[in-house]
């Protein structure tokens, strides 16, 4: 599952800088710019939804079904988020609401980040209002959290060189935002044409990309070396249709992107299978006045707990 997570987390980055790119040398400049400028952003609220099948993991001989409950939320799922954040000081609210594959139920898992401690609510373990505590001192990889803007910057500048301006364009009609501004569409299409070529520079790249990650604590060394040698043993291959669109506003920040990756990998097994990640988020407020909703939990449960739940194999009869 973490190295599923991990690929699909390295997937959704090159999503976004891909996005940043269109024809002409002064475009893909200013695409990397507006990739760059992110780092710039100290407050925004967020809004979006996905459509998610990146393969589910076979459950694990000791799963019990809240498990396996928790690892479907993420694998195969329709995911619908809103939130907040801030950078400095570093502080974050959530709610994700994730319907499985097959299911018409969908489960709430509401978020609170504030002096480095998370509070998060898990469907079926915690009432409404309830939440379990992580203190993110306590992990080098959850210490990372602040870190996603570079890490997407970073590995930006090592995709885009190598990627061909030809495959880009600029969406003539602007996009209408929120706040009454227009914002400049820049799309680039996966088509048979240019599929394999697109394929073949992100598996070029996917191994310094994954060091970004790490690099920036999103990852742990091991973590790393693992993703590496399972994306080099079992590459994805991009398939057609696929878009990648990206809007900035006047002021060059990134307002609105919408991700549409199907591609196929192998599993362990060597059997090819089709997945996809369809995405669309936007970003709003930026720089604006701080407000968050939500106070922080004042009797949350100790993340141990929730482990201990986790972890709890099913009784024997």
């Amino acid at each position: 599952m973490l190295k599923k997570n991990a690929a699909v987390l390295t997937l959704l980055v090159t999503g976004s800088l891909l996005a940043g790119c269109t024809d002409g040398k002064q475009l893909k400049q200013d695409a990397q710019n507006a990739l760059t400028k992110q780092a710039q952003v100290n407050y925004y609220t967020f809004s979006g939804d996905a459509d998610l099948d990146i393969g589910t993991p076979p459950p694990a001989k000791d799963a019990n079904p809240t498990t396996s409950l928790l690892v479907s939320l993420f694998s195969k799922s329709k995911l619908v988020w809103s939130g907040a954040v801030s950078a400095n000081p570093a502080r974050m609210e959530a709610l994700l609401k994730a319907t499985p594959s097959g299911s018409n139920t969908d489960y709430g898992l509401p978020m609170i980040m504030k002096d480095n401690r998370l509070f998060l609510g898990v469907p079926g373990l915690s009432k409404t209002d309830e939440y379990y505590s992580f203190d993110l001192s306590k992990s080098s990889s959850a210490s990372g959290f602040p870190k996603l803007s570079p890490a997407v910057s970073d590995a930006a500048k090592l995709l885009l060189a190598d990627l061909d301006t030809k495959w880009f364009k600029k969406d003539k009609a602007p996009m209408d935002f929120k706040d009454g501004k227009k914002g400049t569409v820049i799309q680039m299409e996966i088509t048979e044409k240019n599929r394999q070529d697109v394929s073949a520079k992100l598996q070029a790249k996917l191994p310094e990309m994954i060091d970004v990650l790490a690099k920036n604590s999103l990852l742990t060394a091991d973590q790393a070396d693992k993703l590496k040698k399972d994306m080099a043993a079992h590459p994805p291959e991009l398939k057609a249709p696929g878009l990648i669109s990206l809007a900035t506003d006047d002021t060059g920040f990134i307002r609105d992107e919408v991700i549409r990756l199907d591609y196929t990998s192998k599993g362990s097994d060597g059997a090819a299978a089709d997945h996809h990640i369809h995405l669309h988020q936007s970003f709003d407020n930026i720089n604006g006045e701080a407000k968050f909703e939500k106070d922080v939990p004042k009797d949350a449960k100790p993340i141990e707990d929730l482990l201990k739940t986790l972890n709890q194999a099913p009784a024997k009869k």
